[in-house]
């Protein structure tokens, strides 16, 4: 009666293990979307930026041929800016991006320690199955054994009855 109890135990753990593992894997999976979606969106930010700046780079290539030094040296000033801030959106992306990797690292580091975890109790699970079936087919074994010494008690009982009484009485 205990062994079936215990094997529910265990089972309900694992299932609410497995459970746990799954739900923890979706929140990894959702937090890894919404990662790369800003990602993403920082990538167009930088690519937005980079193409104004190549336009205002172009401006003031036309400007530059109409009006000599006076206009180059102006636009010269702005493009600087342009790459100073290009610049700082790049460092800033870099940390940004750096931070998201980490997270993902740790996310990932934490799957799989969750996941070493289920495979450890599916195989303790598993080995207490195997052990509640070898204790099975023990108690199987001996039922078996004490019936054929019964069976041979009652032959022995059919052939001499008298005999056995009159050893009882002694």
């Amino acid at each position: 009666m205990k062994l079936p109890k215990v094997q529910v135990i265990f089972t309900l753990g694992y299932l609410n293990d497995k459970h746990d593992c799954q739900m923890r894997e979706k929140d990894v999976q959702k937090e890894n979307k919404l990662l790369r979606k800003a990602n993403e969106s920082m990538q167009s930010t930088l690519k937005e930026v980079k193409s104004r700046t190549q336009q205002k780079l172009q401006i003031t290539e036309l400007e530059k041929d109409k009006n000599a030094d006076e206009v180059m040296e102006r636009f010269r000033g702005r493009v600087k800016g342009n790459e100073e801030s290009l610049q700082i959106i790049k460092e800033q992306y870099l940390k940004l991006q750096q931070v998201y990797l980490g997270r993902i690292r740790a996310l990932e580091e934490s799957l799989e320690s969750i996941r070493r975890r289920h495979r450890l109790f599916a195989k303790k699970r598993k080995q207490e199955v195997d052990n509640f079936y070898r204790d099975i087919e023990g108690v199987k074994r001996k039922t078996r054994i004490y019936d054929s010494y019964l069976h041979r008690v009652k032959r022995l009982i059919d052939k001499n009855p008298k005999e056995i009484i009159g050893m009882c009485n002694k």
